[in-house]
C-alpha cells in the first residue's frame, strides 16, 4: 500500500466540507497554502506515525488547517477506494473511514491507519538473529571509535569519564536552579557536538538575538580562549552603546569561523508556545529528512501543556505525559536519537513540578553554583558512575569549564 496516497486520502476525508468532493478539497488545500498538500502530508505523517494522538486542535496547530468534522459528507469514505484502488487493505480502510465519520474519533482513525500501514512489518527476532545484530552494532561502534568518529560527548572530560557510554535512545536530564546557567550549558553541549554531527536545538525561552550573542561569546572561547581585545565577551555584547568598528569586525570574523566549523550541522528551532506534540512532530519531520546525533530541548518548564493540565487537572500528569512523549521519540525504531532535556530545579535540589524526568532519564546532570564553588554533578546514571566534579561558570563567555 502506498502510504503517501493513503495519507492524502485521509486528509481529503478529514478536511472535506459539505458540498465538496475529494478533488475539490485537495485543490482548496493546494491553492490556499504555499507548500500545498505535501506540507500537510508530512505533518500528519509525523504526528500519526510517531504514535501521537491527533485531535482537531493539534491538526490546526501543526498545519494551520481547521478540521470541521461536522461538515464531512457521509460518502467521503469512497475516496479511499478511488485513491487506493482494489487492494488488500480495502476492507480495513473502509472500516477506518466509516468509524471516523460515524464516531468523529480522529484519534482512533489515526491509530488504525498507522497500524494498517505498519502491520506487515515483522519485529520478531530469534536469539541467533539478535546475537548477530547486536554483535554487528557493537563492532560498528568499535570501528567508529578506532576511526576517530565522535558520538555524543559532554564538553567536560571528567564528566565523560563518569558517563562513558550514551546510547542512541537515551534521554539525558540537565537541571539546575533558576539562572544557574542551564541554557548556556545546553547550548554549549549542542555546539560541541555539532562540531562533529548534526544537532537539533529546540529553545523556547531565549530568542534568536540572545542565542546569537551567547554563541558569539562561546565560540570565541571555543577557538581561542586567550584572545583579548575584541570585546566579544557577553557583557560587552549586551552594552547598549554603538559598537566600535573593531568589535563589529571581530563579530564578523567569529561568525565566519562559526559557519566554517559548524556548517549546517546545528539546526535551531524556536518553539516558544509550542506543545510537546508539536515539538515531537517537528523532531520527527526533521529526523525523516536527515540523521541527527543529538536533540536538545531547552527547556521543559516552558513548554505549553495547558491542554494536558485541563485534560487531567494535574500539572504533574501533564509533565509526566510530556516527558513520556520525548522518551518515546528518542527510542522510535529507525529514528533513535539521544535527547538532552533541560529542567529547572527547586531551591532544595528537587525537580520542579514532576519527578518524571529524573525517573525516565538514563542520566541526570545537575549544574550547581554556590559561594563555596561551582560544580557539575552526575546525580544519577544507569551506565555510569555518579559523582561531583569541580567546575566554574564563566559569565564572560556564558559557558561551563570543568
Amino acid at each position: 500500500m502506498n502510504s503517501d496516497n493513503a495519507l492524502r486520502g485521509y486528509i481529503a476525508c478529514l478536511l472535506r466540507f459539505e458540498g465538496e468532493d475529494n478533488d475539490q478539497a485537495l485543490a482548496r488545500i493546494a491553492d490556499r497554502y504555499v507548500d500545498g498538500v505535501s506540507t500537510v502530508v508530512d505533518s500528519i505523517y509525523a504526528l500519526s506515525f510517531s504514535g501521537i494522538a491527533m485531535t482537531p486542535r493539534m491538526l490546526e496547530d501543526a498545519t494551520g488547517y481547521r478540521a470541521d468534522q461536522t461538515g464531512l459528507a457521509p460518502d467521503s469514505i469512497g475516496m479511499y477506494l478511488d485513491i487506493l484502488g482494489r487492494t488488500t487493505e480495502k476492507l480495513k480502510l473502509d472500516d477506518i473511514g466509516r468509524k471516523l465519520i460515524a464516531d468523529h474519533d480522529i484519534q482512533a482513525a489515526m491509530a488504525a491507519l498507522s497500524y494498517s500501514s505498519s502491520s506487515k512489518t515483522s519485529t520478531t527476532l530469534t536469539l541467533d538473529d539478535h546475537i548477530t545484530i547486536g554483535h554487528r552494532l557493537f563492532m560498528e561502534r568499535q570501528e567508529r571509535i578506532r576511526s576517530g568518529a565522535v558520538s555524543f560527548r559532554f564538553p567536560w572530560v571528567r564528566l565523560n569519564d563518569r558517563l562513558p557510554y550514551v546510547y542512541n535512545d537515551d534521554l539525558l536530564l540537565l537541571s539546575g536552579e533558576s539562572k544557574v546557567g542551564k541554557s548556556s550549558g545546553a547550548h554549549q553541549i549542542a555546539i560541541r557536538n555539532a562540531l562533529h554531527f548534526p544537532v537539533i536545538y529546540f529553545h523556547n525561552e531565549d530568542n534568536e538575538l540572545k542565542v546569537h550573542m551567547r554563541r558569539l561569546a562561546q565560540m570565541q572561547y571555543e577557538f581561542d580562549p586567550k584572545f583579548n581585545g575584541t570585546g566579544l565577551c557577553y557583557p560587552d555584547l549586551l552594552n547598549n552603546t554603538i559598537k566600535p568598528d573593531a568589535m563589529l569586525a571581530a563579530i564578523a570574523r567569529t561568525e565566519a569561523i562559526t559557519r566554517d566549523r559548524l556548517g549546517d550541522r546545528l539546526m535551531y528551532v524556536y518553539c516558544s508556545g509550542w506543545t510537546p506534540e508539536q515539538i515531537c512532530a517537528e523532531w520527527y519531520r526533521l529526523r525523516r529528512q536527515r540523521e541527527y546525533g543529538l536533540v536538545v530541548i531547552d527547556y521543559l518548564n516552558k513548554i505549553e501543556i495547558s491542554h494536558l493540565i485541563k485534560a487531567r487537572n494535574s500539572v504533574a500528569y501533564a509533565m509526566d505525559h510530556t516527558v513520556e512523549l520525548f522518551k518515546r521519540q528518542c527510542g522510535l525504531k529507525g529514528f533513535q536519537t539521544p535527547c538532552l532535556l533541560v529542567q529547572q530545579e527547586n531551591e532544595d535540589g528537587g525537580i520542579r513540578d514532576s519527578k518524571s524526568p529524573y525517573i525516565k532519564a538514563q542520566a541526570h546532570i545537575s549544574l550547581r553554583r554556590s559561594p563555596e564553588g561551582d560544580s557539575i554533578a552526575l546525580v544519577r546514571a544507569n551506565d555510569g558512575e555518579p559523582g561531583e566534579i569541580p567546575a566554574k561558570f564563566y559569565h564572560e563567555y556564558m559557558l561551563w569549564i570543568a
